[in-house]
């Protein structure tokens, strides 16, 4: 692998992209890989056909290379190739790479434009759950209004497929959306899905002041029946560098299957903040000290008190 990679004689690109032609099976999927690595643009009409190979795992390193080497005019045939895919994780390769694809337009919402003129021509449920996808991926403005007109689809498959769009989307314009849903959704599986997008807006958008950002955790938590996203909460929480969000995270100390994750925020966020707060940081520390189990947690716990003073 390394030496297909690395081989610079003359004609080595050649003679890789002859080689795929006559190739077959794990030595085909092998030689794909090295055009990924070795970014052979003019391997991409060869990558095509080979995505339609009988082979699983060469159409699906096929699929990967192509999100490398397929340029902005390809994105007519990546859409084909998503439409075409035999697996969901042939989708799903496909759906990163039709993504990557789109990127090499300059204009953001001209990136989506082709994605929703075949979304509307698309009757296929699997189709439109794919197309649905990369719009989320894309997050270019277009695809926005969409992706919330899905959330009312009569198919639940297409409602589930639009929530993760949405959780997928680059920005937190659709932050809303997910709380509402998480709120008011009578689907358990729909409330669960869109909390966690929720939750994973929240901690993608750096740029919001940080009492706004403990806002919405605090909402979350509210809105969380299980501790998986409670988890998750907290470990966003402790990224941040205040009180509120501090104060925050000890509030769950209470739920005896949070008390080490509790003790992991206590810990990043009290290093940030005992200097300024020596006291209130001391008190939380004791009482963490006092439930948690994880022993390096505790050690670590314990440094941390004894530096303050």
């Amino acid at each position: 692998q390394e030496s297909l990679y690395l081989l610079n004689a003359p004609n080595v690109d050649e003679a890789i992209i002859q080689a795929i032609r006559s190739a077959d099976g794990a030595v085909k999927g092998e030689l794909i890989a090295a055009v990924g690595e070795r970014n052979l643009i003019d391997a991409t009409p060869l990558l095509f056909a080979a995505a339609q190979d009988e082979n699983a795992a060469v159409r699906l390193a096929s699929i990967k290379v192509l999100g490398q080497t397929a340029a902005a005019g390809d994105m007519p045939a990546m859409i084909d190739l998503l439409l075409q895919t035999k697996s969901e994780k042939e989708q799903n390769e496909a759906v990163t790479a039709l993504t990557a694809v789109s990127s090499k337009i300059a204009e953001p919402d001209k990136r989506a434009e082709l994605v929703l003129a075949r979304l509307a021509q698309v009757k296929d449920e699997s189709g439109r759950i794919a197309l649905l996808r990369v719009l989320g991926r894309i997050g270019a403005g277009p695809g926005l209004p969409v992706l919330r007109s899905a959330l009312n689809d009569k198919s639940g498959e297409i409602q589930v497929a639009a929530i993760r769009a949405l959780s997928d989307w680059p920005g937190s314009e659709p932050i809303d959306d997910l709380k509402a849903i998480a709120e008011k959704s009578g689907v358990s599986r729909n409330q669960v899905l869109a909390l966690r997008g929720f939750i994973g807006l929240i901690k993608n958008d750096g740029g919001r002041p940080e009492a706004q950002t403990v806002a919405l955790f605090q909402q979350a938590l509210a809105l969380a029946q299980e501790d998986g996203e409670k988890r998750s909460v907290l470990s966003g929480l402790g990224e941040l560098n205040s009180m509120a969000a501090f104060e925050t995270a000890l509030g769950c100390l209470n739920n005896a299957g949070l008390v080490n994750e509790v003790g992991a925020a206590v810990l990043k966020l009290g290093r940030k903040l005992w200097s300024k707060n020596p006291e209130p940081v001391k008190q939380a520390v004791e009482q963490v000290l006092a439930v948690v189990d994880n022993q390096v947690l505790v050690v670590d716990l314990n440094n941390l008190k004894a530096r303050i003073k």
